[in-house]
């Protein structure tokens, strides 16, 4: 197989809102954990991969468990010693990686439900259309809390505009974003540069690497609603 994808992991998060101790990826899940359950899913699609896992918050905790439980993997870790957005944490990335795989794929590890179907499903969208950037997205009747995906009119591409810097009629879109994306190395080098954390949050936010006038656009899965659905609070969990 060829090694054309290198898959990370974001796994540095705290889950303040979860009110535990232990690290947010260390959470209990189906008898293993959160990341474990994500590991696990990205070794049954259908390409070689190289993975990197982006940890931070009690990082010593989460390298120490992965590499337990996966003895045999090769696992690249890039420390993200300051949490300050997911798109901080790619920059991190792009910064320490020792991997140069044309295509990159970015999952997060509080997704446990994902799907390796899904996954190659997301290959094929992109390869096929030749995309600089793809995503998987759903469609909700309750998009509160999600990102939403702004889609063009003359389809150009797409932007994905964030709960708390949306205005009132772009929280009316129902189609949301996953957090689930593929993107060509060459494109997210290049783009990663121009972001900034003037939003509501203060944070560096990968989606808006997605461009409107680049050719990015996202495929909307009918099971999306179940197989995306994020831990953030104990009762989700």
């Amino acid at each position: 197989m060829s090694h054309d994808l290198n898959i990370i992991i974001l796994a540095a998060g705290k889950g303040t809102r979860l009110g535990v101790d232990i690290p947010k990826p260390l959470l209990p899940f189906q008898n293993i954990n959160l990341i474990h359950q994500v590991i696990n899913t990205t070794l049954k699609i259908d390409v070689g991969i190289k993975l990197s896992i982006i940890v931070g918050h009690k990082k010593e905790q989460v390298i120490e468990y992965i590499n337990e439980c996966f003895p045999k993997l090769e696992v690249e870790f890039i420390i993200q010693e300051k949490q300050l957005g997911t798109g901080h944490a790619i920059s991190e990335y792009l910064l320490q990686t020792k991997n140069s795989s044309r295509d990159v794929m970015i999952l997060c590890a509080d997704t446990p439900l994902i799907t390796n179907d899904a996954l190659n499903l997301l290959l094929e969208f992109q390869k096929e259309n030749e995309l600089n950037a793809a995503g998987l997205s759903f469609i909700t009747n309750n998009p509160f809390g999600y990102g939403r995906i702004k889609r063009e009119e003359d389809f150009l591409g797409i932007s994905i505009i964030e709960e708390k810097d949306a205005c009132e009629e772009e929280k009316k879109i129902s189609e949301v974003n996953s957090g689930i994306y593929l993107v060509k190395r060459t494109y997210l080098s290049e783009k990663i540069k121009n972001i900034d954390n003037e939003n509501k949050s203060g944070e560096f936010y990968l989606t808006d690497i997605m461009d409107k006038t680049e050719n990015c656009n996202f495929i909307a899965l009918d099971n999306g609603e179940k197989i995306f659905l994020g831990v953030n609070t104990m009762e989700q969990l």
